[in-house]
C-alpha cells in the first residue's frame, strides 16, 4: 500500500488575518485530503503561535533537534510534529 505520508511545509498568515482561523482551515483542508493520512511539519521553538495552533489541530511532537545557530537566530531548537 505505500506511505500516505505528506510533508506539511511554510505555512504563514499575513498579520492582518491572524487570529481569525485563516490557518486552521488551510490545514483543516489539508487534513480533508483522502491520499494522505499522516502529516509532518517542522517548527521552530520561538513560533509559540504556530506550535499553540498545531497542537490544538492534534499534531504531536516526536523529535527535538538542537539549531546549528541558535547564538544568531533566536531558535533553540526545531520541533518535529507528527498529525495521524
Amino acid at each position: 500500500m505505500g506511505e500516505k505520508k505528506a510533508w506539511v511545509e511554510f505555512v504563514a498568515t499575513s498579520v492582518k488575518y491572524r487570529g481569525k482561523g485563516v490557518a486552521t482551515a488551510i490545514m483543516n483542508h489539508i487534513f480533508a485530503l483522502s491520499q494522505y493520512n499522516e502529516y509532518i511539519l517542522v517548527v521552530a521553538d520561538n513560533n509559540t503561535n504556530a506550535l499553540k495552533m498545531y497542537e490544538k489541530l492534534g499534531y504531536k511532537e516526536f523529535k527535538r533537534i538542537k539549531h546549528k545557530y541558535s547564538k544568531y537566530s533566536g531558535i533553540d531548537h526545531m520541533i518535529y510534529m507528527k498529525y495521524k
